[in-house]
C-alpha cells in the first residue's frame, strides 16, 4: 500500500493510466496532480479551475488529461507539459442542497399533486433552482435567478414558499406555486450558508460567513434585527413553538460551538459545548424540544434544548459528518457523510437504524418528507436519492441532465479520445 501526499483538500476522483504506471487525482483544492504509480513522486501539478475538481480521465496514451469541476468547465491538459490545451464552458452539474415541499392541496395550482411532500427541491451548479414530482421523477419547473452558487434552502411548512441563498451574499424568496421570485434581499457582506422559514413562511432567517445571522419579514422584505455570532456561522435551525412564544434559533458555527438564540432581544440563551472540530448541520424537531448536530469530528450529538444536555454522541462514520435532519415526530435521525453514506438512527436510543449505501461521492444534505415516511439525500455524486424511513431502501435516484446528456456519438468520426471522454462525462451515449 502506498500514500500519495500533496493535496491540501479531498481528493474525489482518482484515474490510472492505461499501462498502469501512472494516475491522475482531482481535489477539492481545485488542482489535479499527476503521479507516477510506484514511486508516489507527484510528476505534475495542473493549476486553473476556481473550484472542486470531481472527475479526472486520462487517454488511452496517457498524453491527455481530463478534469471535470464545479467551476462549471472541462479542460484538456497536455500530460507531457502539464499546459491546459482546451476549456469547455458552462457545463450545468448537479448541485448540493434539496429540500422536499409538501403539497399543497388547491384545484388552482394543477402542477402540485396531493400526498407525502411530492415535490423535491434541487440546486444545479449553474444557479438555478429545480422543482421535481418526487414520485415520477420529472422535472416541473425551474428557477433561475442567482448569479452564483446556492449553498442553501429552505420550505415553509405550508409548502407555498421557497427560500434559498448562496455565494451570491443574497437570499430570495420564492412563490412555490408560480415560480416567481417574490423578493431579494441583500445586507450580507459574505457567503450566505443556510436559511431557514417558520412555518407560516412570516419570518425568514439568514446565516452567513460574515458571522452574522439575519431576521427578515417574509411579507415586506424588511430586515427585522442583526444577531452577531461568535465565528462564521455554517447552519441555523428554526422551530416554531406550541404556544405564541417567539420561535426557537440555534445555530451552528466553526469555532465549534452551537448557540441558543432569544430572537426578539438578540441575546444568546445558551452555548452547547460538546463538539471538537466545526459545525456543518443544525436540526431541531418539530416540537422544538431536541436539537440535533453534525461535525466534522465525524460524530453527531442529540442535545435537549431546555437542559442544554446532550442526551447521546452518535459515531459510526467514518469521515466528516456534514448534513442532519430530525424527522417531524422526532423519532427518527438522519445524516450524511464524507464516507458516502447516509444513516439512519433511533433518536431514543441512539442506535443505527440503517446505512444507506449508494451515493458515489460525500452526501451533503439530508431532508425528511413533511410525514417523515421518506428521506432524501443529495451528492456531489450529482444525484439525490429518495429513501424509505423504516426500511432504509432507495426508492428512487434523480439526476439532472448534463450538458450533453443522451446524445449519441457512437460512430462519430474525427474526435480525439480526449473529446471522446468529456462528451462522455458531460452526458454523451456511446452503445458500443
Amino acid at each position: 500500500m502506498r500514500t500519495y501526499r500533496g493535496h491540501t483538500e479531498g481528493v474525489y476522483s482518482i484515474a490510472f493510466s492505461q499501462d498502469g504506471k501512472y494516475l491522475v487525482s482531482g481535489s477539492g483544492d481545485c488542482t489535479a496532480k499527476l503521479w507516477e504509480k510506484v514511486s508516489g513522486k507527484c510528476l505534475k501539478t495542473l493549476v486553473g479551475h476556481r473550484n472542486q475538481i470531481n472527475s479526472v480521465a486520462l487517454s488511452s496514451d496517457g498524453q491527455t488529461l481530463a478534469c471535470v469541476s464545479l467551476d462549471q468547465t472541462v479542460k484538456l491538459w497536455n500530460a507531457q507539459t502539464g499546459d491546459c490545451f482546451k476549456t469547455w464552458h458552462g457545463q450545468a452539474d448537479w448541485a448540493f442542497p434539496i429540500a422536499i415541499a409538501p403539497a399543497i392541496n388547491t384545484t388552482s395550482e394543477p402542477s402540485c399533486l396531493t400526498g407525502d411532500g411530492d415535490r423535491l427541491i434541487t440546486v444545479n451548479t449553474d444557479h438555478s433552482l429545480r422543482i421535481w414530482d418526487i414520485d415520477t421523477r420529472r422535472s416541473l419547473k425551474t428557477l433561475p435567478g442567482h448569479s452564483n452558487q446556492v449553498f442553501a434552502i429552505a420550505v415553509s411548512r405550508n409548502g407555498k414558499l421557497l427560500a434559498s441563498g448562496g455565494v451570491d451574499r443574497t437570499a430570495k424568496l420564492w412563490d412555490l406555486r408560480t415560480g416567481q421570485c417574490l423578493m431579494t434581499l441583500q445586507e450580507h457582506q459574505d457567503w450566505i450558508h443556510s436559511v431557514a422559514l417558520n412555518d407560516a413562511g412570516t419570518l425568514l432567517v439568514t446565516a452567513s460567513a460574515d458571522k452574522t445571522i439575519k431576521l427578515w419579514n417574509g411579507e415586506n422584505g424588511q430586515c427585522l434585527k442583526t444577531l452577531t455570532d461568535s465565528a462564521k456561522v455554517y447552519s441555523i435551525a428554526l422551530c416554531d413553538r406550541d404556544d405564541q412564544s417567539p420561535p426557537i434559533l440555534v445555530s451552528g458555527c466553526t469555532d465549534h460551538t452551537i448557540n441558543l438564540w432569544d430572537i426578539e432581544t438578540g441575546q444568546c440563551l445558551h452555548t452547547f459545548l460538546g463538539h471538537t472540530r466545526r459545525i456543518f448541520s443544525v436540526a431541531l424537531c418539530a416540537h422544538g424540544k431536541l436539537l440535533a448536530s453534525a461535525s466534522t469530528d465525524c460524530s453527531l450529538k442529540i442535545w435537549d434544548i431546555e437542559t442544554g444536555k446532550c442526551l447521546h454522541t452518535l459515531t459510526g462514520h467514518s469521515n466528516w459528518v456534514i448534513a442532519v435532519d430530525l424527522s417531524p415526530d422526532g423519532k427518527y435521525l438522519a445524516s450524511g457523510s464524507h464516507d458516502k453514506t447516509v444513516r439512519i438512527w433511533d433518536v431514543e436510543t441512539g442506535e443505527c437504524q440503517h446505512i444507506c449505501s449508494g451515493h458515489t461521492h460525500l452526501v451533503s444534505f439530508v431532508s425528511f418528507s413533511p410525514q417523515g415516511k421518506r428521506l432524501v439525500s443529495g451528492s456531489q455524486d450529482q444525484t439525490a436519492r429518495l429513501w424509505d424511513t423504516k426500511t432504509g431502501e432507495c426508492l428512487n435516484t434523480f439526476r439532472a441532465d448534463r450538458l450533453y446528456e443522451g446524445m449519441k456519438i457512437t460512430g462519430t468520426k474525427g474526435l480525439t479520445q480526449a473529446q471522446e471522454i468529456t462528451l462522455k462525462t458531460l452526458g454523451a451515449a456511446d452503445t458500443n
